[in-house]
């Protein structure tokens, strides 16, 4: 008996079909595309609010060693600083209390990225309002910050132990290259998470704050004892001591 062969009568996929398929696969990834990138974004931003929230702890236990003092931005006041031209800056002198110095880096931080130890750029910042002050003379310590995003200053050496470039800053606002908020668009800064900033506040907690916000608006004084260096200086004001009109601390209620 001979064998009988049968041959499969199924039709494959036409030209149209594939097309098709292809089609809703591109419009499919096209929309979960940016739904990942943004996904990946928020977590860079917690990354960075976790960073924060430990360097704040690490200030604080600094500040209970040493009668409730915060740390100088650096151990000279009001200075620009150079290579080598200070001992150290306030990170620094936490580094005892810092699990470790990665810390110190956003993953965001467009100066962070590529740089590598001993130039790792600082991410954070220190208001020039609370180096070297003690706690209980602030006003109101839930509304007062105490390290916020910066990023380092195209113009001089970033990274530098001492320098101001990341390690300071007068203005909420400040994006790395000295420039603040001018009304009404109150930020020409980059910042980096959704168009805010994430900060620590002298209290402890740390929070994301959009440019437009209260926090990134005070005006505190209205001035800036740098001038005309600053672009619209009055919005985000941290740099001069006390409380308004003389100073830039908040009065509470923020």
């Amino acid at each position: 008996m001979r064998a009988v062969v049968r041959r499969s009568t199924g039709r494959g996929f036409t030209l149209i079909e594939l097309l098709v398929v292809i089609a809703i696969i591109a419009i499919l990834a096209a929309i979960l595309f940016p739904v990942f990138s943004r996904a990946r974004a928020k977590a860079r931003q917690t990354s960075c609010l976790s960073n924060l929230k430990q360097l704040g702890l690490a200030m604080s236990m600094y500040a209970q060693d040493y009668d409730e003092i915060y740390p100088m931005w650096d151990n000279f006041p009001d200075s620009w600083g150079g290579p080598g031209a200070y001992v150290f800056t306030w990170d620094s002198a936490i580094q005892p209390y810092m699990k470790n110095a990665d810390l110190l880096t956003c993953p965001d931080d467009p100066w962070g990225k590529s740089a590598t130890a001993p130039n790792k750029v600082r991410s954070y910042a220190m208001p020039r309002y609370v180096s070297g002050i003690q706690d209980g003379a602030l006003p109101a310590p839930t509304d007062t910050v105490l390290l916020v995003e910066k990023g380092g200053d195209h113009t001089v050496p970033r990274g530098v132990v001492g320098g101001w470039a990341d390690a300071a800053t007068e203005c909420l606002q400040d994006d790395g290259d000295m420039v603040c908020g001018t009304p009404p668009n109150y930020a020409q800064s980059k910042t980096w998470h959704f168009d805010g900033k994430n900060m620590v506040f002298c209290d402890g907690h740390a929070k994301w704050f959009g440019r437009r916000s209260k926090v990134m608006t005070w005006p505190g004084n209205g001035t800036s004892g740098h001038g005309s260096t600053y672009v619209g200086a009055g919005y985000g004001e941290c740099e001069d001591y006390g409380a308004p009109p003389t100073g830039d601390w908040p009065p509470g209620s923020m």
